[in-house]
């Protein structure tokens, strides 16, 4: 299934390349095949640096939620398992482990703290979660409402807070009042997220569009071209050609097998450009939406990488005697393409033509041929 998305190789493309798909660079490491066959611990590490990194604060913060959440801290516990000669209980409340969730969270002295800090009465999972659990909960939100959020900055403070007010007791014995550490949290917490406010209302203004498919004037045609991926990895691309009335013309799909969304996108149009050419048609308008495809067929001297010879097979397609223009539109204005490429997994792996328009797709054609627009919130 992997096989049938890859371009063959061609003379006319260049020499070929060794190029190994499990490192960014295409070069062999043992780590690289070490993290291939241990895909799981790979997802693990990567889903804990997007959530440490996702956080919304200052970088130190950042840093100590990572070190958080690969349990790095050098609690008691932790230094006593580096045979240090120190005992594993805390200092503070006389526990018999002071381990990392015990410092941030058990602790009656951190835990008078987030008794002030929590809202409502669903403390019963706060405090009887793991610790990666906890740390997940409470730094991923699900909800795009603003009191979540500005939790999410809370929490990240807190611990932060809690980890400088358990180490001054212990090399200073300087103890504070639960009262005082909360509000020292939720002080700092807003001046966070009054910075990441003014941000988001600075650099991320948005405003409404409509999008709308358009025909071409003539005699130019137009090749629309999209590629598609389900979570179980089987991957699927389409196109279809229409004139300057808006009319279909032709169009296809191909069932790739397994592949990325990137060589699902790049079969997309790679078939379109053939099937346009072998159809006789001189003047086409690509439209894409996606702007990577687009950085890739236009580097005039693409990296080694992957993709390599597909690009090279669309970058031969397009430099033959013919005039084409490749621009890049919204989802919205792509619809026909999007529904082509999911359609093509229900066919057997390959590449289908349709003689006419599938039934599904009428309500499509006949909406862009009437110039329906749709919503779209863009960036100024």
């Amino acid at each position: 299934m992997i096989i049938a998305s890859i371009h063959p190789p061609s003379a006319c493309n260049g020499v070929d390349h060794v190029y190994w798909a499990a490192s960014p660079q295409g070069d062999f490491t043992v780590k690289s095949a070490y993290d291939l066959l241990d895909q799981s611990r790979v997802q693990e590490r990567d889903s804990y640096w997007k959530i440490a990194w996702s956080w919304k604060g200052p970088q130190s913060i950042k840093i100590f939620i990572w070190l958080v959440l690969h349990n790095r801290l050098k609690t008691r516990a932790e230094l006593a398992t580096r045979r240090l000669n120190i005992e594993p209980s805390c200092e503070r409340c006389g526990a018999g482990l002071e381990n990392t969730i015990h410092v941030l969270r058990d602790c009656p002295y951190s835990k008078a703290v987030w008794l002030r800090l929590l809202r409502g009465n669903n403390h019963q999972y706060f405090f009887q979660s793991n610790l990666a659990d906890w740390m997940s909960a409470n730094l991923q939100v699900q909800s795009t409402s603003v009191g979540n959020k500005l939790w999410r900055v809370i929490f990240g403070v807190a611990i932060w807070r809690l980890w400088f007010w358990r180490n001054r007791f212990i090399f200073t014995k300087d103890h504070w009042e639960s009262s005082a550490i909360a509000l020292d949290i939720k002080v700092r917490a807003a001046e966070i997220q009054r910075c990441n406010s003014s941000l988001t209302a600075t650099v991320k203004s948005r405003v409404e569009k409509w999008i709308r498919w358009g025909a071409p004037t003539w005699p130019w045609v137009k090749l629309n071209t999209d590629g598609a991926k389900k979570p179980s990895g089987h991957a699927g691309a389409g196109g279809l050609i229409r004139d300057y009335r808006g009319v279909w013309q032709i169009s296809y799909c191909a069932n790739l097998g397994c592949c990325s969304v990137t060589s699902a996108e790049l079969w997309g149009l790679f078939h379109g450009l053939s099937i346009a050419w072998l159809h006789g048609y001189r003047r086409v308008i690509v439209e894409v939406d996606s702007r990577c495809i687009l950085q890739l067929v236009s580097n005039s001297n693409p990296t080694i990488n992957e993709h390599l010879s597909l690009i090279t097979a669309i970058q031969e397609l397009i430099g033959r005697d013919w005039l084409i223009q490749m621009n890049h539109i919204y989802r919205e204005a792509n619809a026909a393409a999007d529904f082509l490429a999911t359609y093509s997994l229900v066919f057997p792996v390959g590449l289908h033509y349709f003689q006419s328009p599938p039934l599904n797709l009428l309500t499509i054609l006949n909406n862009d041929v009437s110039g329906v627009a749709h919503s779209r919130l863009v960036l100024l």
